[in-house]
């Protein structure tokens, strides 16, 4: 008989949300021993964990068939298209996900993990709580990985805020003008520099638009 693997799906690449969580997941599950795949037909696939959701509903059923447990790791839901408008293409794909997240939650997980007390209330609110078990487990944080170099000192005089965002296209434009502006007011009231490093996709379009705002 195989060994016993976990099988996550859906297999993510890139940087920031969702795949940077399961690039640190596989390596932390590396780490104990437990082997992962991302094809729930795999011989070896005792349960299956879902970030989110997936389109490929088709492999969720053939778990569900075949009796195997399904964890649904599950953060908030799309909103920003219903705030404002952010185009026809981005305001379909967002309800789409949004359906799919909650048809997986609501017909297809046998357990749902919260990212936080708050998605757990969101979701509960918007759509109804469910007697699926569920339990809330927070991201953690690997302080020998990500942790200030001991070997420099802080100068005081400068404020440095650090805003992480894989994409700021989509709809989150307005945040990173919000980050602009928040940079801008900090140091207006403390009469300090602030030096504001954005560590995401910044489109060259939002580039210029935020080299224009004034200081």
């Amino acid at each position: 008989m195989a060994d016993s693997s976990i099988c996550i799906l859906p297999k993510l690449q890139g940087i920031g949300g969702p795949s940077s969580f399961q690039a640190k997941l596989k390596k932390g599950l590396e780490k104990l021993g437990i082997p992962v795949n991302h094809n729930p037909r795999d011989p070896s696939t005792t349960a299956v964990l879902v970030i989110g959701s997936t389109w490929h509903f088709e492999d969720l059923f053939y778990a569900k068939r075949n009796g195997i447990r399904i964890v649904q790791r599950l953060d908030g839901m799309n909103w920003l298209h219903k705030k404002k408008f952010t185009g026809l293409k981005h305001y379909l794909r967002s309800e789409r996900m949004n359906l799919q997240l909650s048809f997986t939650r609501r017909r297809l997980a046998d357990v749902v993990v919260y990212q936080s007390n708050f998605t757990r209330d969101w979701w509960n609110t918007v759509h109804g709580s469910l007697m699926t078990p569920h339990t809330v487990i927070y991201n953690g944080i690997d302080l020998k990985e990500f942790s200030p170099s001991a070997s420099k000192k802080m100068n005081l005089e400068i404020i440095r805020l650090l805003v992480v965002e894989g994409s700021f296209k989509g709809g989150h434009e307005r945040d990173l003008l919000n980050t602009v502006d928040l940079a801008n007011a900090l140091s207006a009231r403390t009469h300090k520099q602030v030096d504001l490093l954005i560590a995401g996709n910044v489109p060259s379009s939002m580039r210029i638009k935020v080299q224009q705002i004034p200081r």
